[in-house]
């Protein structure tokens, strides 16, 4: 995710504006009302990194299965569409 947010800002950006790190490191749970929204601007802004950080959250989700067979269905998930995303 944030290699991801990097490119993101030294293409689009050319370092002029610098994409907060911390708000991609948190756990969506633990965001407040305010950070929420502030991801969603983000996103908003910088729709390639939605794809990356849809796929940390499904990952965090992933070590947090409750057993093997929802996480081995979870990772079937993770895998079918970050093969079907853009950025493959």
């Amino acid at each position: 995710m944030d290699e991801a947010r990097r490119i993101e800002q030294d293409v689009t950006n050319k370092r002029r504006v610098r994409i907060p790190k911390k708000i991609f490191l948190v756990g969506f749970e633990r965001l407040s009302e305010e950070g929420v929204l502030k991801l969603d601007e983000l996103l908003s802004r910088y729709p390639n990194l939605k794809d990356f950080y849809w796929a940390k959250e499904a990952l965090r989700k992933l070590y947090n299965a409750k057993d093997k067979n929802e996480a081995a269905e979870l990772l079937e998930l993770i895998i079918i569409n970050l093969k079907a995303s853009d950025d493959a």
